[in-house]
C-alpha cells in the first residue's frame, strides 16, 4: 500500500495584503506615538508659560508689597505736615496728607493708578549746612543723585521737598546740589 501524500508547501515570503496591513498597523501606531509626542509637548510649554506668569506675579506683589509699606514714611520726621513744599503747585506733592490715592479707568489707556507719596530710605547726610535757605546743599559724596531729582532735605523736625537743577559730583569733597524753588519736571 501506498501512502499518498500530499505535499505541503511552506511559505517562502509575505504576501502582499499581509504587507499592507503590516505597514498600516505600522503607520497607525506611529501616528498615535507623534500625536502623544506632541501633546506631552504642547502640555509642557502650557504648564511652563503657567509657571512663568505664577513667578511674575509673586515678583509684583512683592514689589507693589514693599512700596506700600514704605508709604507715608517720611524719615525721621513723624508726620508730613512739617514738611514744606518748595515745588510749583499742581504738582503730586501737593498733598502729603493723602499717602496713598488712587485712580479708577483713568490712567493711560483707562488703566487704574496707585499714587504713593514717601521718602526712601538713604544713607545721603547734608555735610554743611548752608547760610541761607537758596545756597546749594553739600552732601555726602557718591550720593547717586542726579540733575530733576526730586528730594526731601530734613533734620528730624522739619523737612523741605526740592528738585535739584544742577548736580555737580565730588566738587570739593561734597556732592554740591543746587535748587531753584517752584521747579518741577
Amino acid at each position: 500500500m501506498k501512502k499518498s501524500c500530499k505535499s505541503i508547501n511552506k511559505q517562502s515570503g509575505l504576501s502582499l495584503i499581509e504587507l499592507m496591513i503590516a505597514i498600516t498597523l505600522g503607520l497607525l501606531i506611529t501616528a498615535g506615538m507623534i500625536t502623544l509626542f506632541t501633546n506631552s509637548k504642547q502640555s509642557y510649554r502650557v504648564q511652563e508659560n503657567l509657571s512663568r506668569l505664577q513667578e511674575n506675579g509673586h515678583f509684583a506683589m512683592n514689589f507693589l508689597t514693599q512700596d506700600i509699606r514704605m508709604a507715608d514714611y517720611w524719615g525721621c520726621l513723624t508726620s508730613s505736615v512739617a514738611i514744606t513744599n518748595n515745588l510749583n503747585a499742581g504738582s503730586v506733592f501737593d498733598d502729603f496728607a493723602n499717602a496713598v490715592s488712587g485712580t479708577d479707568n483713568t490712567g493711560l489707556n483707562g488703566s487704574d493708578t496707585i499714587t504713593l507719596k514717601m521718602a526712601a530710605p538713604s544713607e545721603i547726610y547734608v555735610k554743611q549746612v548752608p547760610a541761607t535757605v537758596s545756597a546749594d546743599l553739600k552732601v555726602t559724596i557718591d550720593s547717586n543723585l542726579a540733575e530733576d531729582d526730586i528730594i526731601l532735605v530734613s533734620d528730624c523736625e522739619v523737612g523741605n521737598i526740592i528738585q535739584i537743577t544742577n548736580f555737580n559730583p565730588n566738587a570739593g569733597g561734597f556732592d554740591n546740589i543746587a535748587h531753584n524753588t517752584g521747579n518741577t519736571n
